[in-house]
């Protein structure tokens, strides 16, 4: 599709960020996943976490003919937690949201998100429902999740967390005044984001 059938922007409402690292396989769906989004008030911050397969290349190419897609290379490999907070730290938007690189979005999923923003101008933090779908993209799962206020989201955190991560939107000033994401942490990087952002925020 042409650069030109594209609606650019000064500065976006949402920044995405999808951390890359050797998923050329998959990257491309995730990038049109956001092209068909309902709203078009968005950049797509792609992170490549040094990549060894043509990951970078295929972005390129996305990149080339929608001006809203921005590729960010990292010469070492930083892991998901240290691509996700270079995307942060190269954020526009006035939002955050997350996508993995093996994920697609629905075509409402920003739409939803900043309807709730708008309802609640307090809120800092937001996931949503997701669907588990194949290598090939076919849905093989839902899983419900109950929609809770932020006193019954605050007390889920002393089990787990509920949101998925490919689901969160945040605001981008309070992502970047907790200090983005814990480098230090093999796992478990979006429960302990949360964590520090409900002690910040409204959820």
């Amino acid at each position: 599709m042409p650069a030109e059938s594209f609606p650019t922007y000064g500065t976006p409402r949402v920044s995405v960020v999808l951390a890359i690292h050797n998923c050329e396989e998959f990257v491309g769906d995730a990038i049109t996943s956001m092209q068909a989004q309902s709203v078009a008030d968005w950049e797509l911050i792609c992170v490549d976490d040094a990549s060894t397969d043509s990951s970078a290349e295929v972005i390129e190419s996305y990149a080339a003919e929608d001006d809203r897609i921005r590729l960010v290379r990292l010469e070492s490999n930083r892991g998901p937690s240290g691509a996700r907070n270079a995307g942060i730290e190269a954020a526009r938007g006035e939002f955050i949201a997350i996508l993995d690189a093996d994920d697609i979005a629905t075509p409402d999923r920003l739409a939803i998100s900043l309807q709730a923003f708008e309802d609640d101008p307090e809120l800092g933090l937001l996931g949503g429902q997701h669907l588990v779908i194949d290598a090939a993209g076919v849905i093989r799962g839902r899983e419900e999740r109950p929609k809770l206020s932020d006193e019954q989201f605050r007390a889920s955190l002393q089990r787990t967390t509920t949101i998925p991560h490919s689901s969160m939107m945040m605001r981008t000033e309070d992502a970047r005044a907790i200090g983005g994401y814990d480098e230090r942490l093999p796992s478990a990087e979006d429960y302990d984001l949360i964590l520090r952002m409900s002690a910040r925020c409204k959820c």
